[in-house]
């Protein structure tokens, strides 16, 4: 049921929980794609695979839970170049408009390098 979701997730996603309770419409469209988040989490199953033959780009918060040698563990999944970005705030950084900023242009940056005439 939606409440006990909501419930359980809220150690973990704490003022998102709150701003889904108090809206609606935020609800229905964060929740599905939550759901589906959660079901692709459990389900997962990792298999070891040849890297991406291409760049890769990883992003996460100064706050969040995962440290800077958890996220740069991704470098193993693509033989290209590797960047890591640390943007300031926790899990949910991108609801703030300067990581925003930054990543918009990370990925301008990262187009031109592979199409320089957009």
């Amino acid at each position: 049921d939606e409440d006990g979701l909501l419930t359980a997730l809220e150690p973990t996603y704490g003022e998102l929980i709150h701003e889904l309770r108090e809206d609606e419409e935020l609800r229905e469209f964060i929740l599905p794609g939550l759901r589906a988040d959660l079901l692709l989490v459990e389900s997962h199953r990792h298999e070891d695979r040849a890297p991406l033959p291409c760049a890769m780009t990883v992003t996460g918060g100064t706050e969040d839970d995962l440290s800077r040698a958890e996220l740069d563990a991704w470098r193993v999944h693509a033989t290209g170049p590797f960047a890591l970005h640390l943007l300031p705030g926790g899990h949910f950084y991108l609801r703030d408009p300067e990581p925003k900023s930054t990543l918009l242009r990370l990925f301008a940056e990262a187009r031109s390098r592979r199409n320089p005439n957009p």
